[in-house]
C-alpha cells in the first residue's frame, strides 16, 4: 500500500476531519456569541468585512496554494526537494507582497465601500483592521498549502483551521464579556491570524530545514502559469459562493446580511465531512492518476462520498425539519426570519454532497480550465437568478438562486470526473439517509411538542441523533463490518 500513499493519506483523513471539526465548531460558536452580541445588523457587518478581505486575500494568492499543493506533491513524489523548496518560497514571496498593496487599497477604498455601496457607515472602521488581516491571510493559506502538499494533515488545519478560529473564538468571547465596541473584532481577527501566520512560516521553516535543501531551485513563470489561471477559478468560484450575499447587502442593507449570513453558516457546515475526505484525497489523485490506479481512486472516491452523505444527512434533515428552531436557539430570534432560506439552503447542499469530492479530483488532474468554465457558468447563473430574485423574495430568493448554481456546478464537475474514472452516483446511500432522517423527524416531532430552552434543544438533538443512528442500521446503511470498511478506505 505504500507505493499508493494509503498510509499518509489514511492519516491526512483523520488529522483533517478532527482539525475542521474543531476549528468549524471554535468558528461556529464565534459566530453566535458575535450575532447574540451585536445583533443582524452588527453581524452583517462583520459579514461584509470578512467578504471584503476575503476578495483581497484571493487576488493576492495569485492562485499560488493550488499550485503549491500540485507542485509540491509531485516534487516530493520525484524526491526533487530543491524545487519543492523553491515552489514555496517563490509563493510566499509573490503573494505577500500582493497582499501589502491590497491591503492599501482595501483601506483606501473604506469609506466608499461602507456609505456609497453597502450603505454601513460602521463598516469603515472594521474594513481598517481587516485590510491588515489580508498579508497574515497569504501566509497562512501558502503555508497550510504547502503541508497539505506533502500530505501532513495535521498542520494544516492547525495553521489554516484550529489556531485562528479557536483564537478568534476565545478573543470575541472576551469581547462579550467586556461588552466591547464591533470595531474590537477587527482586532481580534488581526491578532488571530497573525498568531496563525507567525506559527505558519515557522513550521514551513522548519519542515524545509529538515528536507536537506541544498539550494532553491523555481521557475517562477512555470509557477505562474499553473498558478494564475487558477486564480481565474478561485475568483469565479468565490464569487459563485459571495454573490448572494453582495446582492443582499447592496439591495436589503446589513441586518438582512446578517440573517442571511446565520443561515448560509449552518447550511454549509452540512459539508465538514466532505471537506475532510476531499482535502486528504486532493494531492493523493494526481500520483494515483500517474500510475494509473483508477480502481483505487473510483473506490476512494466512492466510499468516501457514501461517508459524507451519511454522516452530513443527519444535521442536514434536522435543519430542514427545524430551521426556525436552530436559527432561534443558536442565533436569537431576530434571525429566525431566516428559516426559509436555511431550508433551501439545506437542500441544495444535500444535492452537492452526491458528487463527492469533484472539484479537487478536477485540480488534482490540472483540469483548471474546465473548471474554471464550469464556474463560469454557474456563477453568471447565480448572478441573473439573484439580480431576479432577491428583489421580488428577499432572502428566499438568494437562497434558491445560490443553491441552484451550486448543484449546477457539481453536477457538471461530476460529469467531467466521470470521463475520467468511472465513479457511481450514491443514490442508495442518499435515500437510505433520507428515511433514517424523515424518521428521526417524525420521532422527535412527536415526543417534543415544544422547546423552550438550550437544554432542552440539546436534548432534542440528542433524540434526533439516536433515532438518526437506528434508521441507518434499520436500513442496512451501516454494518458491523464498516468501521473497518471505514478505516480500509482510505489505505
Amino acid at each position: 500500500m505504500g507505493d499508493s500513499g494509503g498510509g499518509r493519506v489514511r492519516r491526512n483523513a483523520i488529522y483533517l476531519f478532527l482539525g475542521v471539526v474543531v476549528a468549524n465548531l471554535a468558528s461556529f460558536l464565534f459566530r453566535i456569541l458575535l450575532a447574540r452580541e451585536f445583533g443582524p445588523d452588527g453581524f452583517g457587518v462583520f459579514s461584509l468585512a470578512l467578504m471584503t478581505t476575503s476578495i483581497a486575500t484571493m487576488i493576492a494568492l495569485l492562485g499560488l496554494p493550488d499550485g503549491v499543493i500540485t507542485l509540491v506533491s509531485k516534487f516530493h513524489e520525484q524526491e526533487e526537494y530543491d524545487r519543492a523548496a523553491g515552489v514555496v518560497a517563490a509563493s510566499f514571496g509573490l503573494s505577500f507582497g500582493a497582499a501589502v498593496l491590497l491591503a492599501v487599497v482595501v483601506i483606501l477604498a473604506a469609506p466608499l465601500l461602507s456609505i456609497r455601496v453597502f450603505d454601513s457607515p460602521a463598516l469603515a472602521d472594521v474594513l481598517w483592521w481587516f485590510a491588515f488581516v489580508i498579508p497574515a491571510n497569504a501566509i497562512v493559506d501558502v503555508s497550510a498549502a504547502y503541508f497539505l502538499g506533502i500530505q501532513r494533515g495535521g498542520y494544516n488545519t492547525l495553521i489554516k483551521q484550529v489556531i485562528p478560529k479557536t483564537a478568534l473564538l476565545v478573543l470575541v468571547a472576551v469581547i462579550a464579556v467586556i461588552d466591547g465596541p464591533l470595531v474590537a473584532v477587527g482586532v481580534a481577527y488581526l491578532a488571530a491570524m497573525g498568531v496563525a501566520a507567525v506559527v505558519g512560516i515557522a513550521a514551513v521553516g522548519n519542515s524545509l530545514s529538515r528536507d536537506r535543501i541544498e539550494r532553491f531551485s523555481v521557475d517562477i513563470p512555470d509557477l505562474l502559469t499553473y498558478s494564475v489561471p487558477l486564480l481565474a477559478t478561485s475568483a469565479i468560484g468565490f464569487f459563485l459562493n459571495w454573490t448572494d450575499t453582495m446582492i443582499v447587502g447592496y439591495m436589503l442593507g446589513s441586518s438582512s446580511v446578517g440573517v442571511y449570513q446565520s443561515a448560509f453558516v449552518l447550511a454549509s457546515n452540512i459539508h465538514i465531512v466532505l471537506g475532510a475526505v476531499s482535502g486528504s484525497l486532493y494531492p493523493n489523485f494526481a500520483a494515483l492518476l500517474a500510475r494509473d490506479k483508477r480502481e483505487i481512486i473510483r473506490d476512494r472516491f466512492a466510499e468516501g462520498t457514501r461517508w459524507a452523505l451519511l454522516i452530513s444527512v443527519a444535521p442536514a434533515m434536522y435543519l430542514i425539519g427545524f430551521p426556525r428552531l436552530s436559527l432561534g436557539m443558536l442565533f436569537g430570534d431576530a434571525f429566525a426570519t431566516g428559516a426559509t432560506a436555511l431550508a433551501i439552503l439545506v437542500v441544495g447542499q444535500i444535492a452537492v454532497l452526491l458528487f463527492g469530492p469533484s472539484t479537487d479530483f478536477l485540480k488534482a488532474i490540472e483540469d483548471s480550465r474546465y473548471v474554471a468554465v464550469s464556474y463560469g457558468i454557474a456563477a453568471l447563473l447565480n448572478l441573473l437568478l439573484n439580480l431576479l430574485l432577491v428583489p421580488v423574495f428577499g432572502l428566499v430568493g438568494a437562497a434558491v438562486a445560490t443553491s441552484t448554481a451550486l448543484v449546477g456546478a457539481a453536477v457538471l464537475h461530476f460529469y467531467r470526473v466521470r470521463e475520467n474514472v468511472a465513479v457511481p452516483v450514491p443514490f442508495m446511500p442518499l435515500a437510505q439517509a433520507l428515511t433514517a432522517g424523515v424518521v428521526a423527524m417524525i420521532v422527535v416531532s412527536v415526543i417534543f411538542r415544544s422547546v423552550n430552552s438550550i437544554p432542552g434543544f440539546g436534548l432534542h438533538i440528542a433524540v434526533f441523533s439516536l433515532v438518526y443512528i437506528s434508521g441507518l442500521a434499520a436500513t442496512n446503511a451501516v454494518g458491523r463490518n464498516d468501521l473497518q470498511r471505514l478505516r480500509s478506505l482510505l489505505g
